[in-house]
């Protein structure tokens, strides 16, 4: 099963349910899922293995704990990134 952003655009609360929904559906079918997304949580919440890509290149690939540990500076960019409003 193709996911292309299936949460892009939608509220927190509808964006859980989404993926829960992807779990469900993957559990129930045993089907392989391939969620392309920007959504970190999403990401890091389902997948039992994550591809980091940027401009064509694979970043990182691995269980999710191995892509948090890599030491690639974009992609410990990606996973720390936060909103700070300035003072």
């Amino acid at each position: 099963m193709l996911y292309d952003e299936p949460t892009s655009e939608l509220d927190p609360l509808i964006a859980i349910t989404i993926g829960q929904e992807i779990l469900a559906l993957r559990d129930g079918t045993h089907a392989t899922s391939l969620v392309v997304t920007h959504d970190r949580d999403l990401a890091f919440g389902i997948a039992d293995r994550i591809a980091m890509i940027a401009d064509g290149e694979i970043l990182a690939l691995g269980r999710p704990e191995e892509v948090r540990r890599s030491p690639h500076p974009l992609v410990q960019r990606f996973l720390t990134a936060d909103f700070k409003p300035k003072p």
